[in-house]
């Protein structure tokens, strides 16, 4: 399992979508970069995605990366997450854009390759790729 981070053209996000959605295996979310401004529109933009099984006490990325770090209601073996027009995410807020890129490196990305054993009754390896998708 190699879960990363994944620039895409919109082309290729699109390709990654089409193949995605045709296998059972992939559980699929996708945020618009466009629409989110703050760090609660990113909070409230990736609960929907992801289904979250409950609402957070807040929309701050702190609740956030609990729910990311356990999605135990996911079934599927592999996660994709696709942010369209990530280089509109966020504009003005890019303290807020790096931590939540360096959360994916740090954290979540490794925790489901294998951190998870041991750490979470129950808790299985799963492959998960988040692609950026840019401009260019």
């Amino acid at each position: 399992m190699n879960n990363k981070i994944i620039y895409v053209t919109k082309e290729e996000a699109q390709a990654i979508k089409r193949d995605a959605l045709q296998n059972k295996d992939i559980f699929w979310a996708e945020i618009e970069g466009t629409g989110i401004k703050t760090e609660e529109d990113y909070v409230q933009a990736m609960a929907s995605a992801f289904d979250f099984p409950g609402e957070l006490p807040e929309m701050k990325i702190g609740w956030y990366n609990d729910y990311i770090n356990d999605l135990m209601w996911i079934k599927q073996k592999s996660i994709i997450l696709m942010i369209h027009d990530y280089d509109s995410m966020l504009v003005d807020n890019p303290e807020i854009k790096e931590i939540i890129i360096e959360y994916f490196q740090e954290i979540t990305l490794p925790w489901w390759e294998g951190e998870i054993i041991g750490h979470m009754v129950g808790g299985t390896p799963k492959s998960f790729l988040v692609y950026l998708e840019r401009l260019s």
